[in-house]
């Protein structure tokens, strides 16, 4: 660490000024937990650090496909996404394909008031490190195309595929730019006996999604020559507290 600099892989020097630390990951594998946990041992080390979700659209989400719902009735199918619980009612895919341009516009929505937020935070500087425990836009895109690809598998090379994903990557590229990003490794045979005790059950099929989008963005952050980030991944089954002193060596780099 040199004064109040981060110091990345290539030895250049960031201003540790609301540095930005993206934990991202499964629903249940811990992301919550060591962000709270990396806040306090940072304090510890006397650096102001503090916890945000920039996940704002999914508001905007879920009020889309409750609206859709209530306003198609007589054009329904029965789904089932949640591997414990029966089939729920449903729009069918064609009226949620027809509107995706819509959902699309409500993510940029929630995108904007997350980065509002962001930038409200910097500009006041009370926080040396900012860190999102939900996953800010890896969970977004994944969330987004996942019900996209479910009602449009060709949704992926279609104009409005192109124009959200290169919103989404920017947004990224700017807010991680000398951050990092922590991906927290969770099995699903573990997962599914901690949504057991919750009483949902996520579907394997939507863990490997998110997964895959994931790993995908990871590349795309390393081979953009404007991101220099880190990118740490971590096993949800190792104890937290020497996971996150692995975190805390990358952010300080002491």
């Amino acid at each position: 660490m040199r004064g109040n600099c981060i110091l990345n892989k290539s030895g250049k020097s960031f201003d540790r000024s609301g540095l930005a630390v993206i934990f991202i990951g499964p629903q249940g594998s811990g992301k919550t937990t060591r962000a709270r946990l990396l806040v306090e041992r940072l304090y510890a080390r006397g650096v102001r650090a503090c916890v945000i979700k920039m996940v704002d659209y999914t508001v905007f989400h879920l009020w889309f496909i409750r609206f859709i719902n209530l306003l198609v009735r007589d054009n329904v199918v029965l789904v089932r996404f949640y591997e414990n619980l029966s089939p729920q009612r449903s729009a069918s895919p064609n009226i949620f394909e027809r509107l995706l341009p819509i959902l699309a516009l409500l993510h940029i929505l929630g995108l904007i008031l997350s980065l509002i937020k962001l930038m409200a935070l910097r500009a006041l500087r009370r926080c040396e490190v900012i860190v999102d425990d939900e996953g800010f836009v890896f969970k977004q895109l994944s969330d987004f195309y996942y019900l996209a690809v479910s009602v449009s598998p060709g949704i992926t090379s279609s104009k409005l595929s192109s124009v959200f994903l290169r919103v989404l990557l920017t947004a990224m590229i700017v807010v991680i730019r000398g951050g990092v990003i922590v991906h927290v490794s969770t099995p699903y045979e573990v997962l599914v006996e901690r949504y057991k005790r919750r009483g949902v059950v996520e579907p394997r099929a939507y863990i490997e999604f998110q997964e895959g989008v994931y790993n995908t963005m990871r590349d795309v952050l390393y081979s953009s020559r404007g991101c220099e980030c880190h990118y740490v991944t971590i096993d949800d089954r190792e104890n937290p507290h020497k996971s996150i002193n692995n975190i805390i060596y990358t952010i300080l780099k002491t």
